[in-house]
């Protein structure tokens, strides 16, 4: 990712069944690039991105998303803030 673009976006929890309906959304239909946070808890299931884990908009960082200094720290190294 580049420089904060507007063009890009971040989802938490993105390997359970709405997170991911919407990643796939997102790369599908648009030209963001995505950044898949989840701390793969027993609701994720890091299988389930297989069909776009090599899409290089697609980003994935295993990230709790109650430890907030964490969470802006992968955004800030993917340029989201």
């Amino acid at each position: 990712m580049s420089g904060g673009s507007s063009d890009a976006s971040h989802c938490d929890e993105g390997t359970g069944f709405i997170g991911l309906a919407v990643i796939r959304r997102i790369i599908d239909d648009t030209d963001f690039e995505e950044l898949n946070l989840d701390h793969l808890t027993y609701a994720g299931n890091p299988n389930s991105i297989a069909s776009i884990e090599g899409n290089d908009r697609y980003h994935f960082s295993r990230t709790d998303i109650r430890d907030m200094p964490a969470e802006r720290e992968a955004m800030r190294v993917f340029d989201l803030i």
